[in-house]
């Protein structure tokens, strides 16, 4: 097995491991098949087909799903060349290139379909390792070295998968803005009620691409965490069972001994014990210095702090005396300016209360010379209205009069007509003739009698009015006599 046999990929396997090709087909093929899927055809119908974002978010679906699928069948192979070969050599090997021997007989018997997996790379590498070594010195150094590359082909092989993972939302909020934005287009004030079908139908296509990308992005994301998990799991399998291998068929390799390594030992414990000691010397001279400062520091703060206590004692007496003067100064003016500003308030209280008392003067003169002219405007007002009434009353008596004697007439006339009407019964001619007099007779006499009920509630009403106004008048001569 020689490492040109692995350099040298077959370009149909390469076409085979690509997932573009696969997603292509299965693009075509589902949309091929949708119109007849007989079950769900309606629901996979909108949410597959009806925003052409769909049809690129179906195709970046496939294309993960492709990348997924040829990852499981490529972990198969990755097993199935795993436990092609477990065993490096028999461990009874005395010398390194006994070993290498071994391990080359063996490598010459792994698969040559299988020198692209995992495992055929580190066999190749490790082969490679032995061939241009005469012993096992940077052994475990390469072997780590190839973990950490096989580490980093693992994560690069994944870039595209997370790539279309990411990009699979993106592209389904991306529709979502493009859906509203189109339905929002759509409104028309005019035609409000017409034009709102189509945006909500334009929204719910709109929320369509983003639930869609969502489930495929969910779908991926889990499906790429489990064969991530399983390709990892495999490089660990493989890094622990190359390095036990090593260990148990390269026992020189593993423990690391070379002739050198005494001396190396010994200059370095030399090396330890003279540097240690000069640490020592340089921590004890370092010790001596820090402690000489800080006796010299410490003489010196309690000098400053002699020095600093006695200025302060001489300030704080000095501020103290001046500020006794002050405050001194401070509260003779201060009790000057109270007397003065208590002088002024007596003064100013004497001034109010004579004002008071002036104006209590003035308001009860006031106060008197309007009562005076209430009552006397009282007093005329009363003996007005009393003349006022009397002459009511007079008139009210003569109209009173003059009414008694015109219902007095009346009733004479209606009695000479009741005895013209009871002489003249038999003849029904004059009755009829008289019969128009006798109606306005009748209601001139109806006429009277109102005016007497009018005179009657006028008398009521003028005797209320008596009442009042000498009720009143009670009144007034009381208020005048308080």
């Amino acid at each position: 097995m020689k490492q040109a046999e692995a350099s040298s990929p077959n370009p149909f396997v390469i076409l085979l491991t690509s997932p573009f090709p696969w997603a292509l087909l299965g693009t075509w093929g589902l949309y091929l098949i949708l119109p007849s899927i007989p079950v769900g055809r309606d629901l996979l119908t909108r949410y597959l087909s009806s925003h052409p974002l769909e049809y690129v978010l179906s195709a970046l679906f496939l294309t993960g799903l492709s990348i997924i699928s040829i990852k499981a069948l490529m972990l198969v192979r990755e097993y199935r060349a795993f436990r092609a070969l477990r065993e490096f050599g028999d461990g009874s090997a005395e010398t390194f290139a006994i070993a290498a021997e071994r391990y080359s007989q063996r490598a010459a018997e792994f698969p040559r379909s299988l020198c692209d997996t995992y495992w055929g790379r580190r066999l190749i590498h490790l082969q490679s390792f032995f061939d241009g070594q005469k012993s096992g010195d940077g052994l475990h150094d390469h072997v780590s070295y190839l973990a950490d590359a096989e580490s980093e082909r693992l994560h690069a092989s994944h870039s595209l998968l997370q790539t279309v993972i990411w990009a699979i939302p993106i592209l389904g909020f991306l529709g979502t803005v493009m859906g509203i934005t189109l339905a929002i287009a759509n409104v028309t004030p005019d035609q409000l009620d017409s034009s709102l079908d189509e945006v909500t139908g334009g929204l719910a296509v709109a929320f369509d691409t983003t639930a869609v990308a969502l489930t495929f992005s969910l779908v991926l994301g889990f499906a790429s965490l489990f064969i991530k998990r399983a390709e990892e799991q495999l490089l660990t399998q493989i890094d622990e069972s190359c390095r036990l291998e090593l260990h148990r068929c390269f026992p020189a390799a593993s423990s690391g001994e070379n002739p050198l390594s005494e001396t190396e030992r010994t200059i370095a414990a030399e090396l330890l014990h003279r540097s240690t000691s000069i640490v020592d010397s340089q921590t004890k001279l370092w010790g001596e210095t820090v402690q000489a400062i800080r006796d010299q520091w410490q003489s010196t703060i309690e000098q400053q702090r002699d020095h600093l206590a006695e200025a302060i004692a001489d300030g704080t007496q000095t501020t103290l005396g001046d500020h006794a003067e002050q405050l001194a100064s401070v509260r003779r003016e201060f009790l000057q300016a109270q007397e003065e500003l208590q002088a002024g308030l007596r003064e100013g209280l004497h001034q109010l209360a004579d004002c008071q008392q002036q104006a209590t003067v003035q308001l009860q003169s006031v106060i008197q010379s309007f009562a005076q002219e209430l009552n006397s405007t009282a007093q005329e007002q009363s003996e007005q209205r009393r003349i006022e009434q009397e002459q009511f009353a007079e008139a009210l008596n003569q109209h009173f009069s003059t009414w008694t004697a015109e219902v007095s007439g009346w009733q004479r006339q209606l009695r000479e007509v009741s005895e013209a009407i009871l002489a003249q019964n038999g003849q029904r001619k004059s009755l009829a003739s008289q019969e128009e007099s006798l109606l306005r007779l009748q209601q001139s006499l109806n006429q009277n009698l109102e005016a007497i009920r009018t005179s009657e509630a006028f008398e009521e009403t003028l005797h209320s009015l008596s009442a009042a106004v000498h009720l009143l008048t009670t009144k007034t001569r009381v208020r005048d006599a308080a």
